[in-house]
């Protein structure tokens, strides 16, 4: 069977906008983003092989437009602060929350990779030191580290949508929305497998 737009309109329309709202907290925004989600889905229908998988479909859609939203946004205040100088000595807050999926996702990497991000960017090891204490090459240690600090990423904007200040650092100020429970269920594509 061969699903119309309007029927995942019909079918998706309430719950899809209660999910936009929870994720931007403006119910104007949310009515624009529903529209792209819509938009997205008549044009991406046709291609849809299986009609089981609409609901997650559809869902993926509307995270994705979720995250350009953010990532407009973003662009919009970096271009708005332009050339401010950074501020010498200013203190990194993290939002806990962004914390705690992070750590979550960083015991879903695959056990290499997590092992170089956390002694490399958690513990401070020089990379040369890790390749070393690994018995292999620098390039090989670097690529590792590169690998997991690639996935933790692509895992973290998959599953969270948050807004950013213009230098790109995650913003403390409680705008962090996660898609999922960010734990080790999430689909094979996030852990590399």
């Amino acid at each position: 069977m061969t699903l119309a737009t309007h029927d995942v309109w019909e079918q998706f329309r309430d719950a899809l906008h209660r999910f936009l709202q929870r994720r931007v907290g403006n119910d104007h925004v949310a009515e624009d983003l529903l529209q792209e989600v819509f938009l997205r889905i008549h044009r991406g229908l046709p291609a849809l092989k299986n009609d089981q998988r609409i609901g997650p479909w559809v869902y993926r859609i509307a995270r994705n437009a979720v995250t350009d939203h953010y990532r407009r946004k973003r662009v919009s205040a970096v271009n708005l602060v332009d050339h401010e100088p950074a501020q010498p000595n200013e203190p990194e807050v993290i939002d806990p929350q962004l914390a705690a999926c992070l750590r979550m996702m960083l015991e879903c990497l695959p056990a290499e990779q997590r092992d170089a991000v956390v002694r490399v960017d958690l513990e401070g090891e020089s990379q040369g030191d890790y390749a070393k204490a690994q018995a292999m090459s620098l390039s090989g240690a670097k690529s590792r580290v590169q690998r997991g600090r690639r996935l933790l990423k692509k895992n973290l904007l998959d599953c969270c949508t948050y807004e950013m200040d213009y230098r790109g650092r995650p913003l403390s100020s409680g705008n962090h929305h996660c898609d999922a429970d960010c734990g080790c269920d999430l689909p094979d594509s996030f852990t590399g497998k």
